[in-house]
């Protein structure tokens, strides 16, 4: 006779488990007393609350044991297994699945019931699909028995091992056969984080907070609460580690964080619509503050802003940012929106949905314009030649990026940019070389009056030539041409009274 078909042998401490509740699990129990050692060389084991837990049969029992003709006996077994071991659904996952009576009359798995008097029941919508374990059990066993087999009283943590992200759904005991709600979105999130690699990311181990979907608007203060509370805050705060396929481990924000950013609400608004309030400052104008009696980290892992690289390195972060320059309700500095220009320009374009308005400056004034009828200024010659429109500001360097993140069309590209006088080539003064580090150009075209494209400007160098008609064009252009531009001021003293090099040389070595 194989040895699995043997009856195990009962707890040799006294044998406190009844047989004919292990009999409704499928295990054979003899006592203590009747064992011969035989049985236990030939493979039968001491039969404690906790083996009899472990054993296969029994896990098999409590996943079939809804669909049992009489749910009750193995429910009965098994709470009563979960009493004396100590043995929870953190140990066994699939406790969750047990079915127990609910205050109607039915039966339902536990991971589907609350516990009488949970707080969860105070934070859920009307129409959540839970019921409620019936009162008889928990005189019988307690609230701490049937919160062990997964029976709802707060808020639940499932948990999934080497989810591989991308391919099949993930399997979690005790969430449901489609798992928390928004997973696949947020494995696609993490994908596009991530540059979407050719093999599957693994998370070692997946943990998320179920059920937050039934969380109505009005309780999530409460939520929240319980949510920056252990055991729950880890599923958080704690970003999930992906194993990547090349072998390096990255970290992204958990699943719970996605989910919480954009659907919780802080002050009546999602977490990703605020800001802390020691967010850098070109985001200060653009979100408001969190509320003060927030946990910064907690905040920070909900989604709540603070740095300008973590915004636009959240994949919907760059589109938000963009929607918001073009709230014109929405206070922005120049020298802010100088930083987000230019920051906005090292995101991929492939990630950002082209505005059809955009903050720019007219007129010396920040104003909200139609993206069609804005130029990104990709060298400062070209000024005045686009005086007539809005103006996208960023980093020299920064521009073509940004035109092309923005689908905006470049200064350079919208001038014609024919040079209409006539100018003669004269030395650039030896003056010149003391203030521009590296090779700087020799010589230039001098204007009595420069004009081009019909428009009266004082230096050009669209052409590929320097053109200038005077010594404050002159400096700005070689400048430019040698990547000096702070030093256009300092250059244009220098030129109109050459005896002040001296001077102007000391000063500027205390800078």
């Amino acid at each position: 006779m194989p040895t699995d078909d043997w009856a195990r042998v009962a707890d040799a401490e006294g044998n406190r488990l009844d047989p004919a509740v292990l009999a409704t699990l499928g295990v054979r129990v003899v006592h203590p007393e009747a064992a011969h050692p035989l049985l236990l060389r030939l493979g039968a084991v001491e039969a404690g609350a906790a083996t009899v837990l472990a054993d296969p049969r029994t896990e098999a029992a409590v996943r079939d044991s809804l669909d049992a003709e009489d749910p009750e006996p193995v429910a009965e077994a098994v709470l009563d297994l979960v009493a004396a071991s100590g043995t929870t659904v953190r140990d066994a996952p699939w406790l969750s699945e047990l079915a127990l009576r609910d205050d109607e009359d039915g039966y339902s798995i536990a991971a589907e019931l609350l516990v009488p008097g949970a707080p969860l029941a105070d934070l859920l919508v009307d129409d959540a699909p839970f019921g409620t374990v019936h009162d008889d059990l928990v005189q019988r066993h307690g609230t701490d028995v049937l919160r062990a087999v997964g029976a709802l009283w707060e808020l639940t943590v499932v948990r999934a091992e080497e989810a591989a992200l991308g391919e099949a759904p993930l399997a979690f005991e005790g969430a449901g056969d489609e798992g928390p709600d928004g997973l696949d979105d947020w494995a696609d999130d993490v994908l596009e984080r991530v540059g979407d690699p050719e093999l599957p990311p693994v998370v070692p181990e997946l943990v998320c907070v179920a059920d937050l979907d039934y969380v109505s608007d009005d309780a999530w203060p409460q939520a929240l609460a319980m949510l920056s509370r252990e055991p729950l805050r880890e599923a958080v705060v704690e970003p999930a580690r992906l194993l990547m396929p090349d072998g390096r481990v990255v970290d992204v924000p958990s699943y719970t964080a996605w989910w919480l950013r954009t659907r919780a609400l802080l002050g009546g608004r999602a977490p990703v619509e605020l800001r802390t309030a020691d967010a850098e400052p070109a985001l200060n104008g653009l979100y408001d503050e969190v509320p003060a009696d927030v946990d910064p980290e907690f905040a920070r892992a909900l989604g709540v802003r603070t740095t300008l690289s973590d915004l636009l390195a959240d994949p919907d972060g760059p589109d938000d940012l963009l929607q918001r320059l073009a709230d014109p309700a929405r206070h922005v500095s120049r020298t802010a929106l100088r930083r987000l220009w230019t920051a906005l320009a090292e995101v991929d374009a492939d990630l950002v949905s082209p505005p059809s308005l955009v903050r720019a400056v007219s007129e010396g004034a920040i104003v909200v314009a139609d993206a069609e009828d804005t130029v990104v200024v990709d060298s400062p010659d070209l000024l005045p030649l686009v005086t007539d429109r809005p103006l996208v500001l960023a980093e020299a360097a920064a521009a073509e990026r940004l035109a092309d993140v923005l689908d905006l069309d470049l200064a350079s590209e919208s001038v014609t940019g024919k040079v209409n006088s006539a100018g003669r080539v004269r030395a650039v003064p030896d003056e010149a070389a003391l203030f521009l580090a590296g090779e700087s150009d020799r010589t230039y075209l001098h204007h009595q009056k420069l004009t081009v494209d019909g428009v009266e400007v004082e230096w050009f160098v669209g052409d590929g030539a320097i053109h200038a008609s005077g010594a404050e064009g002159l400096a700005r252009a070689l400048c430019w041409r040698a990547g000096q531009w702070s030093r256009r001021h300092l250059l244009a003293a220098v030129l109109r009274d050459p005896s002040s090099a001296a001077r102007l040389l000391a000063e500027a070595d205390l800078e």
